[in-house]
């Protein structure tokens, strides 16, 4: 007998497999059973890799591809799960995720580019509300180079973080706890925000153009800022091989002058960048 877990159990309903018609059977029967529902996402599929391929995947997240957009995709299941809730409070989890079940491998995109897959999704995950997920996987156990699935973020073969698993850390070091609202321009360079605890504004930005650096005007809204801000970013600045896999990981870049609203600054292609900047008084405005 193994003493009594001090955790309160917890049951969860069946992870759908993009069938929303199972949500009936599911949610409709169980539904004073269920404390949450886990969903997995893997919007990609393929058996083979290219640059077209590599563009198409890292659009997922705003335009779909075998699948809505996330934000879409992600309302349309909550609207279901709420309809067969039975007035029940389910919160949708996804405590599976990756770019996609993709059966080939690609030392450029799982080392390298599904980095920048993984931050901009989490970025969608926020937007959308979803309160908790979890990323498949952490640690590949010593599976060979050229074996189909490769989307760990640490690689087990050779010890060493794949990008997605410094994006992981940025994010971890860098965000804040309060989101704010952001937008972008630019179709592919997507950016999310947040305020830290200290004021501080915390951006992200992911540049997912694989052949162009951007140059881009931060323009700041019911925040006034000290007229500067520090730079972190992932790039692609190594050979993609262990235990580099591609970039030298988390990089400070350094500071930056601008004015209290606004700031420019050119992203480097197929990137991850933080973005923090203080504030000249303390708190930020309603605009």
């Amino acid at each position: 007998m193994r003493a009594h877990s001090p955790i309160p159990l917890e049951m969860g309903g069946l992870s759908l497999a993009g069938d929303l018609s199972w949500i009936s059977t599911v949610v409709g029967e169980n539904n004073d059973k269920i404390d949450w529902l886990d969903i997995h996402y893997y919007p990609c599929w393929g058996d083979t890799a290219d640059t077209n391929y590599y563009r198409a995947w890292l659009a997922t997240p705003d335009t779909g591809f075998f699948s809505l957009p996330f934000e879409d995709w992600y309302r349309q299941v909550c609207d279901s799960v709420e309809a067969y809730s039975g007035g029940y409070d389910i919160p949708v989890h996804i405590f599976e995720f990756n770019s996609g079940i993709i059966m080939y491998y690609d030392a450029l995109w799982w080392n390298y580019l599904n980095g920048l897959f993984i931050a901009d999704i989490l970025g969608h995950f926020m937007n959308a509300g979803v309160s908790e997920s979890a990323v498949y996987c952490i640690y590949d156990i010593d599976l060979p180079m050229g074996d189909w699935w490769s989307g760990a973020i640490i690689r087990g073969d050779t010890l060493s973080m794949r990008a997605a698993c410094w994006v992981l850390k940025l994010y971890i070091d860098f965000f804040g706890d309060s989101l704010i609202n952001t937008t972008s321009d630019v179709f592919g360079l997507n950016v999310y925000g947040s305020v830290r605890n200290d004021d501080t504004l915390a951006l992200v930005v992911i540049n997912k153009n694989l052949d162009s650096a951007y140059t881009a005007t931060i323009n700041l809204h019911g925040f006034v800022s000290n007229d500067t801000m520090e730079i972190w970013d992932i790039t692609n600045d190594t050979i993609l091989a262990a235990p580099w896999n591609g970039t030298k990981g988390i990089v400070y870049r350094g500071k930056y002058s601008g004015d209290s609203t606004t700031f420019t600054y050119t992203f480097p292609k197929a990137s991850v960048t933080a973005l923090s900047i203080a504030s000249k008084s303390m708190g930020i405005e309603e605009n």
